[in-house]
């Protein structure tokens, strides 16, 4: 009787020892089935990226099962430079020069912004195609820096004689008026509002399979900011509409709608 006894309670205690591992398994893998379930905050994604826009970093997470939320910043520094010569046309400064000079001049872009995207995967025709739309908080600058010089000898600009005392002219730039301090003629142009509209498409997995998981990202589109003004000294220019001296309305399409192509490395951490 006393060798029933223990075989009934070795038994019993199997069955509940093989219920609670299978339990445990079972808690484990539902688990793992809810990490694969796309609901908010459920995974986390963060990116380090490169792009046209900036070097930055951005964290990912899902909406829905084709829904994914992005937020990030991102940084663009001077690394990126337009170079020209312009004639400058102004009656006052070519009579105090003695011939009509060339603005030779430097544009280099700024850039620092926060964003908040949206990605959408259709997932009809291309498994990982994303369109996106969202919202850039930031300034956009563009620097520029440049002299007057003759344009026949290539030597800077100096007033004639005659004219020293009555010093340099302003000039108006784009509807601004600016000051020319000795040859020299420097401004700042900021590009659009602090909030500024985004689309563009890519090609990812939003969120990598896997926890610890790598994965690789790109993305092309448009960073809209047509409106601008002028800076000088810190300060921003009243408007004056006469004709320019200095044209530089073609520089200024170049970012009025600024191309962004990224290319971004993922990492899983949740």
């Amino acid at each position: 009787m006393k060798k029933l006894y223990i075989t009934v309670l070795v038994a019993v205690c199997s069955l509940f020892a093989l219920n609670t591992i299978a339990y445990a398994q079972g808690a484990a893998q539902k688990r793992w089935f809810d990490r694969r379930k796309h609901l908010f905050g459920n995974q986390f994604v963060w990116s380090f990226n490169a792009s046209s826009g900036g070097f930055g970093i951005e964290g990912t997470t899902a909406l829905s099962d084709k829904i994914y939320l992005r937020a990030g910043v991102s940084v663009l520094p001077s690394l990126i430079e337009f170079k020209d010569d312009i004639a400058v046309d102004d009656p006052i400064l070519d009579k105090r020069l003695g011939y009509i000079a060339n603005y030779h001049v430097t544009f280099k872009p700024q850039m620092f912004h926060g964003y908040v995207l949206i990605n959408y995967h259709p997932r009809s025709f291309f498994k990982n195609f994303h369109l996106t739309t969202g919202l850039y908080f930031g300034i956009s600058d563009m620097k520029a820096k440049g002299r007057l010089k003759n344009p026949a000898t290539g030597e800077n600009s100096v007033l004639l004689p005659q004219y020293v005392e009555d010093g340099w002219p302003t000039l108006i730039v784009e509807n601004t008026r600016l000051n020319i301090d000795d040859g020299i003629l420097n401004a700042t142009i900021r590009m659009g509002e602090i909030v500024k509209p985004y689309v563009g498409f890519g090609f990812s997995r939003s969120i990598p399979k896997y926890k610890n998981d790598w994965g690789f990202s790109w993305d092309m589109g448009i960073l809209i900011q047509p409106t601008f003004d002028i800076r000088q000294g810190g300060e921003r220019k009243p408007k004056e509409y006469t004709s320019p001296a200095i044209d530089i309305s073609s520089h200024l399409n170049r970012v009025k709608v600024w191309p962004v192509m990224s290319f971004k490395l993922t990492y899983r951490t949740k």
